[in-house]
């Protein structure tokens, strides 16, 4: 598998496990239409760093998560942090 479609694979498990529409997606992270969130999820397009992290906000996870560098899906809360 590329990392392109591991990538893609990752946002669609996300979305679906939310509940979250390609549409609504799109709209979250800053594209136009449903066909550009498709085209991700195939691994048929790389994106700009920028909309992996609009991407990754949008579906409350890390661009880390996203690209496979970790299995934690859920960001860190440091507030919460104490040493």
């Amino acid at each position: 598998m590329s990392y392109l479609s591991d990538f893609g694979a990752r946002i669609k498990k996300k979305r679906t496990a939310i509940g979250m529409s390609q549409d609504k997606l799109a709209q979250k992270a800053g594209y136009t239409s449903r066909s550009s969130i498709n085209k991700i999820e195939q691994g048929l397009v790389d994106i700009p760093q920028s909309k992996i992290a609009a991407i990754a906000d949008a579906l409350g996870t890390t661009p880390a998560y996203l690209m496979g560098w970790t299995q934690e899906e859920k960001p860190r809360d440091f507030r919460t942090f104490t040493l």
